[in-house]
């Protein structure tokens, strides 16, 4: 009560510009748990949005369960929080919002839990010298249902937390019951394997760049995804930059990396007379089209020791060194992102816990405009596999 406010105030103000987009004055209130945002026109102050003026017009609640989330006392409270999830994705994608900007909020939304959740289960000492990070698809901020725990936690060096194994089996254990289902490889906190010192870290790091296995492929790739949300943030920068500075012009390496992009088959006989005499056919859209997209990115993207984590802003930064032609970047991300919408539909239909359990697309319950727009999806996923195998020489 008697510190002076000047030293705790922050002077940078949150602002937008007037042509910026609504959802993304949403996106920076939920961030940052302010309830006002500065309007800006050509760098000028004019005028000030209020959060009510905001939820009048978009008519959802991302808002409330934000506030939900700060003010949850328990785990509990924030399982209850974390339910009101499942109902805001199903408002906005109704009501016709770009998956990519319900991606956004939701990634926000998602990381307020786990950071709650870690500050609620940690003592103070082991939130001063811990990095929580989730990785995958949280890690890209490309989450939208519930989907396996990609978590770890990165610990300072020589620090030591008696009550460490409690607090992550708690965590692992909340987050279950919260929808987030357990990791079939166990890449969660809970797993000593993913909670250790950043040099330990490092080592790990070091395997899996120059003595790979499969193993140590999919490790890599998982970490290079990973996003800070709790904690020390500079354990994860360290650790990412160690990564990237290990990082050699070696091509076996990266051939080895890039090939389960190719692993899985991307159907192109669906849409012909195979279909009609195969009715019922469904396509796994995870397999045939997302991961081949979101894997092959992330190859390129490590082979240039770039630091973007997300799928879309992968691509626009190959775009921008020329790795890809900028008309192949805009029909990848125009597929990814309708292949992450399909994806959201066929989970909202087949789950009412928000847990994506379901990534097949039934081929004859889609439109005609749908219907082409997949096939002309898994033809530009095709071609793009073609063009990773002649780059990474995986035909060899």
């Amino acid at each position: 009560m008697d510190s002076p406010v000047g030293p705790l105030a922050r002077y940078e103000l949150l602002a937008l510009d007037r042509d910026d987009l609504l959802f993304n004055a949403l996106i920076l209130m939920t961030k940052h748990s302010v309830r006002r945002l500065v309007i800006t026109e050509q760098g000028a102050v004019v005028g000030l949005l209020e959060q009510t003026d905001l939820l009048a017009v978009l008519s959802n609640h991302s808002q409330v369960v934000a506030l939900k989330v700060e003010r949850a006392a328990t785990p509990e409270d924030l399982g209850r929080a974390s339910q009101d999830i499942v109902g805001l994705i199903r408002t906005l994608h109704g009501t016709g919002v770009k998956v990519s900007f319900i991606a956004d909020l939701v990634t926000e939304l998602n990381r307020k839990i786990f950071r709650r959740l870690f500050e609620l289960l940690a003592p103070p000492d082991l939130l001063a010298n811990s990095c929580l990070i989730v990785m995958g698809s949280e890690g890209r901020g490309e989450q939208l249902l519930k989907t396996d725990q990609d978590n770890g936690l990165i610990l300072r060096d020589g620090y030591d937390c008696p009550t460490l194994a409690q607090v992550t089996d708690a965590f692992t254990r909340h987050l279950v019951a919260f929808g987030y289902p357990p990791c079939p490889g166990r890449i969660m906190v809970s797993n000593p394997d993913w909670t250790r010192p950043l040099a330990l870290y490092k080592d790990s790091l070091f395997h899996w760049i120059h003595r790979p296995d499969e193993a140590a492929q999919m490790n890599l790739a998982i970490f290079y995804d990973a996003a800070a949300v709790a904690g020390d943030a500079s354990l994860l920068a360290e650790a990412k930059g160690y990564l990237l500075g290990r990082l050699q012009d070696n091509q076996m390496f990266f051939t080895a990396f890039a090939r389960p992009a190719l692993a899985f088959d991307t159907p192109s006989g669906l849409f012909g007379g195979l279909f009609e005499r195969r009715r019922g056919e469904a396509v796994d859209i995870k397999k045939a089209g997302i991961f081949p997209i979101v894997h092959g990115v992330r190859a390129l993207a490590l082979e240039k020791h770039m630091a973007e984590t997300n799928t879309t802003e992968r691509i626009w930064a190959l775009a921008d060194q020329g790795v890809l032609d900028r008309g192949m970047a805009g029909e990848l991300a125009d597929a990814f992102t309708f292949l992450s919408t399909l994806r959201l539909k066929a989970g909202l239909d087949g789950s009412v816990s928000g847990t994506q359990t379901d990534n097949l697309v039934r081929t004859e319950s889609l439109g005609k405009l749908d219907r082409d727009q997949f096939k002309d999806c898994l033809a530009l996923v095709k071609k793009f596999k073609e063009l990773l195998a002649y780059h990474f020489h995986l035909n060899h």
